[in-house]
Formats: structure tokens, sequence, C-alpha cells
């Protein structure tokens, strides 16, 4: 048989006022951490031995919003929302009986040690992230093929857009699928809600007749800040908590958000790797522009209509020696450029390379240009036109570091 060790994570408090613990079991242990690094640690470990068939996605608000929007343009009326969340999904999921061998778990409990085995799917274990993955995708499959809901799927939540007369029949043919797949107790009843505007990851989504708002929710907003803050004061972040965390934040990773978070939740999710939890100087910078950006209380608002206007073109380039900048805006048939070049502070705040800087000076060109030009481009689509491949890549996954 083989052991790993059990240990705590306090989720928050229930309703009755008592503490809320989930048990995670270590999988990515093995016998002499304290001696080998942490990847030589891992390799050792049954997660290390488990290789996975195939990637894992899921669904976001990106593709809601345009679900959302294919409703309004074939039935001519705002969509109600349908949520549903899998109760204990891993559990769900039976072991095999050969494999139970590897699914011990040891803990401690008032000085007495305990060992059990698992006879479902661990938490903890990569397999169960990959199994339920396509447990859930055959789920939403069904419901897409056969049932005819828009359903999306963000790895134990399902969220879709429904005809607002239909929603309380719809949220309750989606659950009698799950129960009739996974039993009765599958769906979290508190969790199955067909109303106008539901909370769906974390975010309150409103429709109406003449679009959608996204804003964020107060409760869940007012939970991430205590998080930041904690971190920020203490100056530490576990590895799981920065796992969740960064779970909690990618919503403005997505393009209903300008993917304005993309840079700034990589440092949260390389959190996960520390041993000491000791938060660094670019992580601190990470949290403390998350905290600013939840006590802003961002929303947007998108149209049904995506585009009526002819789309912006936009043409930048930058010079490395001696630095500069400079870009043309071709809209509505005028022409607008701007041309400069950056102050030595901000030359300083750039990381060395060995380009000299033209790609962060690339990127820098593009920052410029949509601020430069913010009225103009305003609820327009923009095409922009750059000759370098990394400012190229790094705007299309929003993700650059200057």
């Amino acid at each position: 048989m083989r052991l790993v060790p059990r240990f705590g994570i306090i989720q928050g408090t229930r309703q009755d006022g008592t503490i809320k613990v989930r048990p995670v079991d270590h999988f990515s242990w093995s016998h002499g951490s304290r001696k080998r690094s942490r990847a030589e640690v891992k390799a050792d470990s049954i997660n290390g031995h488990y290789n996975m068939p195939g990637s894992v996605a899921h669904d976001h608000l990106d593709d809601l919003l345009a679900s959302m929007r294919l409703h309004f343009e074939l039935i001519g009326d705002a969509p109600g929302l349908v949520t549903a969340d899998i109760d204990s999904a891993f559990r769900r999921i039976p072991l095999r009986v050969q494999h139970r061998w590897a699914a011990g778990v040891a803990y401690l409990h008032e000085g007495i040690a305990y060992v059990s085995f698992h006879y479902a799917m661990p938490f903890g274990a990569t397999s169960s992230v990959f199994n339920w993955h396509r447990v859930g995708d055959l789920i939403l499959t069904i419901a897409r093929r056969i049932l005819h809901m828009p359903m999306s799927r963000y790895v134990d939540d399902y969220f879709g857009p429904e005809r607002q007369e239909n929603m309380v029949q719809g949220s309750q043919l989606f659950a009698r699928l799950v129960r009739m797949l996974l039993g009765k107790t599958s769906i979290a009843v508190d969790k199955l809600k067909s109303e106008l505007s539901l909370v769906v990851l974390g975010i309150l989504v409103q429709p109406s007749m003449t679009g959608v708002s996204f804003c964020l929710c107060e409760k869940k907003t007012e939970k991430w800040l205590a998080c930041l803050e904690e971190a920020i004061v203490t100056g530490r972040l576990d590895s799981g908590r920065a796992q969740k965390l960064a779970g909690k934040l990618m919503w403005a990773t997505q393009h209903l958000f300008y993917r304005v978070g993309r840079a700034m939740i990589k440092p949260i999710f390389a959190q996960k790797a520390s041993k000491s939890g000791i938060v660094g100087p670019r992580l601190l910078r990470a949290l403390v522009w998350w905290r600013s950006i939840l006590r802003e209380g961002v929303s947007e608002a998108r149209p049904w209509a995506m585009y009526e206007k002819a789309p912006c073109r936009l043409f930048l380039d930058a010079a490395s020696t001696p630095a500069r900048l400079a870009g043309i805006l071709f809209c509505d048939g005028r022409r607008l450029y701007f041309d400069g070049a950056p102050s030595d502070h901000i030359m300083q705040q750039f990381v060395k390379r060995n380009d000299n800087q033209i790609t962060s000076l690339e990127i820098l060109a593009i920052m410029v240009a949509l601020s430069t030009f913010a009225d103009e481009l305003r609820g327009r689509c923009v095409v922009l036109y750059s000759d370098n491949k990394g400012a190229e890549g790094a705007t299309s996954r929003g993700s650059a570091k200057v």
C-alpha cells in the first residue's frame, strides 16, 4: 500500500457559524521531502507518475456572452440564466479496485494515527482533475446535443442562457439529467438557480433588452479583498491559497474585461511552487494591483450587437537606438498620429533584455496609442499592425512583461 499525508484548508465559515474545512490529500508528496528539491519530490510521488492523457480546458464568461448574444439574435428577447453545481464532483467517480493500493491517506487526530483508503477519486490527485473533466464534458455534451441547452462549464459549475418563460423548467431538466447519471444527491440544491440575473463565477450577470452588464459580486469581492489584504500585510501566501486565489481572479483574463489581469495573475500562479510562502517583490506588486482593481468595483456593459461601425486601424512602430515611439490611426476617414521619445524614468522600469529593449518599446507603443486615441477607439473594433512578433504575441495573449 502507498500512504500520503492529509491536511486541511479553511474555506471560511458556514451559515451556522462553524468553520468550513476542506480535507486535501497530498498526492504530490513522497518520502524524503526535506532532502530533495521540489521537482524531485513530485517526480517520485503518485502525481509525478501520472501522465495526463490530454488537455483540460474550460468555458468562461466570454463563452457565456457569446451564447447570450446568439440567444438574443435568434429569440429577440433578453435571456434568463440557469446555473448548477455538481456536489462533490470528484467523489462521483469510482476508483478501479486494482488502484486502491495507491489511494491511502494517513493523518493524526488527537495524537492517534489513522489510515484510510479512497474508493472514489480523491481531492488532491492530478488524475481526479482529468477524470472529472471527461465526465463533466460528457454531461455537457448530452445537455447540448440531446436536451438542446446552450450550457457552458467551468470545472463542476454549469451555466447558460434560457428563455425567461422556461428558466425553471430548464434548470430542473438539467438537474434530472445529472441525477440520472451521478445519483440523486449529485446536484447542490442551493446552487441550482434560474433567475433573470445571477452570479456566475463570482460575477453578477444582468441581461436586458439593450445588452448585458457584468460587475463584481459584492460578497465575493469582500472575500477576495480579505485574502489579498492578509497576504500583503503578513507577507505570506502559501501554495494552496495562491492557486485558489488565482482561480477566483480568472475573470479579469477574459476578452470581456480586455484581459486586463493576464499579466498580473502570473505571479500568483507562480506562487504555487513556493515552499516558504514568502511574498516577493513581483508578487507583492501584483497583489497590490489586484487590491486596487477590486476596490474600484469593475463593471463592463456589452450591447447585443457587437460592432456597428467600421473598424479602426492602428499602425505602430518603435526604434531602440535612440528610443522612440510612433503610431498612425486611420479612423472614419481621418488620420491621426503620435510621435515621441520615452522618458529615462520609463526606460529604467524595463527588465534588461538582449534586444536593446525593442520588444518592450513596441509593446509600449501599443499602450501609448491605445491611451492617446482612447476617445476615438472607445466602443470600436481596433485592428493593430506591428512588425514585432514579441509584441504581437504579448498583445494577443494579454501577458506583456515590460
